[in-house]
């Protein structure tokens, strides 16, 4: 097996592709991707077009003077009618590849990096481990959910246009040079999820840029941002996970940049629209919330790389759990989630637990500290010293009873009253 540079002009889609079985011949393949595949096809040449890469090498076998593409059918297919539309089955298609098509398109098109393999078995087993399924692990393994949301909120790419918008309100307020071009790919990295964007003191959504804290303080942050990342003082790799994002931020408020100065119940005023005007405000749910967290609540843990798990359990709580169909699912990770923070309250403060020190011990230890430390009052005290006891509702015995009772059965009103009181005073 070999990688080598191949002229497009010289590769042939395979007809027996497994995708639609046997047909025709190659003229007969695209017809059937175009007709059967219609949006993804669409958007795969949209996509082509806008980048000028391809990010996926074709697996082909050689035949005299051309190739066979036995994996990467719809990208060649693809590049092939960019570069020729003529090729296309009817007239409608050959006007949408004519309008894709350009001389730069061409230029990065004229070759394509592939990867050649001559032994049918071999390349039978490289089809066989990646289009049917993980097979225990031998196979190429789908992201779930949870692996794709990672990957969104490492990367931003569910961001786009945020950068875009941030280089349009700073060169509105005369930030930036008009000529500066900034590199919308990184800041939407760094400012990934919006736990990352408020702690620099924004929110976006919907193509709406918003600042949460002091309008001018935000501004500076987002000017600051911009200058290091445009004279790549910063890059990719200061970017790569949310630790990396985290030490940059923290560096930045080192610096006397404004950084985790939104307030707590500030609302959030529009100021940048990507697509238009922002649009309209909607109105609170009146209904009962399905999730024990509200998703209005931002995730405290989110800037503790060292506290991934308890991140990832509140987000579960906050989005995929709900009351009704995952009770005691709810009820054991909420008991989890408050040790994971106890423990970390009281190694970030020298908060020594004894080895057999019962959970409401520990709770009254770390409510003590918070109230020496001004963190809660007495009254937040008292609240959490109805937790030390042993009632049924809200106490550190129901929580033991969640996990190690089994004829414990957790009632969402009680769930939600042990949450409420328990947050009223965050333990972060």
């Amino acid at each position: 097996m070999e990688i080598a540079p191949i002229e497009v002009s010289s590769l042939r889609l395979n007809p027996h592709n497994d995708r639609h079985g046997a047909l025709r011949d190659e003229s007969a393949a695209i017809h059937w991707l175009l007709e059967n595949r219609t949006m993804h096809m669409r958007a795969l040449a949209a996509d082509l077009a806008r980048t000028k890469r391809l990010y996926e090498s074709p697996l082909v076998r050689q035949d005299r003077d051309t190739y066979t593409v036995f994996d990467g059918n719809r990208r060649t297919c693809c590049i092939k009618l960019l570069a020729n539309p003529d090729l296309a089955p009817s007239a409608k298609w050959k006007e949408f590849f004519l309008e894709l098509s350009s001389e730069e398109v061409l230029g990065a098109f004229t070759t394509i990096d592939c990867e050649i393999e001559n032994d049918l078995s071999v390349i039978d087993e490289k089809l066989f481990r990646r289009h049917t399924g993980s097979q225990e692990g031998v196979g190429q393994s789908q992201w779930d959910p949870e692996g794709k949301s990672n990957f969104l909120q490492r990367t931003g790419k569910e961001s786009i246009g945020l950068g875009e918008t941030i280089e349009k309100a700073l060169k509105s307020e005369n930030l930036l040079p008009p000529e500066a071009a900034l590199p919308w790919s990184n800041i939407e990295r760094l400012l990934s999820s919006e736990p990352i964007r408020r702690r620099a003191g924004i929110s976006f959504a919907g193509g709406s840029l918003a600042y949460l804290g002091n309008r001018t303080d935000n501004l500076a942050t987002l000017q600051r941002i911009a200058t290091d990342l445009s004279n790549r003082r910063v890059v990719l790799g200061d970017l790569w996970n949310n630790e990396k994002k985290g030490q940059y931020l923290d560096r930045l408020k080192s610096e006397g940049m404004s950084i985790d100065n939104v307030p707590a119940r500030q609302g959030q005023r529009t100021e940048t629209t990507l697509h238009g005007p922002p649009p309209a405000p909607q109105r609170r749910r009146a209904s009962k919330e399905k999730n024990l967290i509200s998703r209005a609540d931002e995730n405290p843990f989110v800037k503790f790389p060292q506290l991934e798990r308890a991140e990832k359990i509140w987000r579960e709580l906050q989005f995929n759990l709900e009351f009704d169909e995952h009770d005691n699912a709810i009820a054991v990770l909420m008991r989890v989630l408050l040790e994971i923070a106890i423990n970390h309250y009281a190694r970030a403060q020298g908060i020594v637990f004894g080895q057999n020190d019962p959970f409401a011990k520990r709770v009254s230890a770390v409510a003590d500290s918070m109230l020496n430390r001004g963190f809660v009052d007495v009254k937040g005290r008292s609240i959490i010293r109805k937790f030390e006891g042993d009632k049924p509702i809200v106490s550190a015995h129901s929580m033991h009873q969640y996990v190690h009772n089994a004829n414990f059965h957790p009632m969402p009103v009680n769930l939600e009253n042990s949450d409420k009181e328990e947050r009223r005073d965050s333990l972060m």
